[in-house]
């Protein structure tokens, strides 16, 4: 009932979007609207069609740059639906370049594993992962203000939850049915806002040392297992690392080995020497 109600919500939601967006250029295989006056480009999909949309396969590393007919452009965006339903997409990385993702840009990408976002983000859109069955954790970047309704909305796998000091607001419906959300990591002192949909698993909240009664104290936040985090020093971390592994530093900058000093592995600081 539930895949029932997820494909019929697909294909309702597919009848908004524009009938007039397409891209102009492909370039190493990812599709871009190029703006040849202020040189910056969008990462968009094929056409408006859904069964031509699903182009984009296996890890998709996007360039903070590229080069077109000898103009060099600057990629600054993801347009709303740029990977709609591509089921066969299992990573994406975004460069910092990137300041907007748009709505739904990875909606229904159910093979989804991982995601690394631009710190030059300030909100995570509506839908944003909506329905990314096997994505399992996300770093969200520090700068980002708002995390939109449904943004991580049926992310079944979704087990670790990275929240920037940044942060001040979490929409209604952005986490339900995370059945396996276990690990949420709040970087912000003070208590993030947040309403009573927002959630509906409570397990261990992690918050910085000393903010631990604040989010007693409030709202919902006090339905977690509170824990102060404190860096835990270690002299040594093996880099055999297996892929479900998430190690981000402190700038939310995701990395395939720890580095020196504070690193962020399946949301828990520990500092590397």
């Amino acid at each position: 009932m539930r895949k029932l109600y997820a494909r019929t919500l697909m294909i309702a939601l597919a009848m908004t979007i524009s009938a007039t967006s397409f891209a102009s250029t492909v370039i190493n295989g990812i599709y871009y609207n190029l703006n040849a006056k202020t040189l910056e480009a969008k990462v968009t999909y094929k056409t408006n069609s859904l069964t031509a949309r699903n182009d984009y396969k296996g890890a998709v590393n996007i360039p903070a740059t590229v080069t077109y007919e000898n103009k060099k452009y600057n990629v600054t965006a993801v347009s709303d639906s740029a990977f709609y339903f591509n089921t066969e997409l299992t990573s994406i990385t975004i460069p910092n370049s990137v300041k907007y993702v748009g709505i739904k840009a990875f909606m229904l990408c159910e093979n989804l594993t991982s995601a690394t976002l631009s710190n030059s983000m300030t909100r995570i859109e509506n839908s944003l992962f909506y329905c990314c069955g096997n994505l399992t954790s996300i770093n969200i970047p520090e700068g980002v203000t708002v995390i939109s309704e449904m943004a991580f909305n049926r992310c079944e796998k979704l087990s670790a939850v990275i929240l920037p000091s940044t942060l001040k607001l979490i929409s209604p419906t952005s986490f339900l049915e995370c059945p396996s959300l276990k690990s949420v990591t709040a970087q912000a002192s003070v208590p993030i806002n947040m309403y009573e949909n927002t959630f509906e698993t409570f397990g261990k909240l992690y918050v910085p040392e000393g903010s631990k009664e604040d989010y007693e104290k409030a709202v919902i936040w006090n339905n977690f297992t509170i824990i102060e985090s404190t860096p835990t020093g270690i002299s040594t971390i093996s880099s055999d690392t297996d892929q479900t592994t998430q190690i981000y530093t402190l700038s939310g900058k995701k990395t395939q080995d720890p580095v020196k000093g504070v690193n962020i592995i399946n949301g828990k600081k520990i500092i590397v020497r």
